[in-house]
């Protein structure tokens, strides 16, 4: 929801692996799949969204599954509740510029 609301885009297929022994916020890897020509070019994105909201993300090469994703059948409200609480993680997570003065 947040990268089709951020990136103005129509559709989003958001693939996560995770490891058989994952628990919680372990995923093994992501990619974000768009019917652009650039079909990869939201998975950096949506890789800083994980781990701004404390995701640990590691490919070690094992065997993995595909974790189910949301369906996209959500409220207006819904969608708005999650681009916020995104938009804030990210906010944190982020670095803040140096002043120069």
């Amino acid at each position: 929801m947040w990268l089709v609301t951020k990136f103005r885009t129509r559709f989003v297929h958001l693939w996560i692996d995770r490891y058989y022994t994952h628990q919680g916020r372990q995923i093994a890897s992501r990619q974000a799949m768009t019917w652009d020509k650039q079909p990869d070019r939201l998975t950096p994105h949506a890789t800083d969204a994980f781990l701004a909201l404390g995701y640990e993300i590691a490919d070690t090469g094992a065997d993995t599954y595909a974790h189910p994703n949301c369906d996209g059948r959500h409220s207006r409200h819904e969608v708005l509740k999650a681009y916020g609480r995104i938009e804030g993680a990210l906010e944190k997570w982020r670095p803040k510029p140096r002043s120069h003065m």
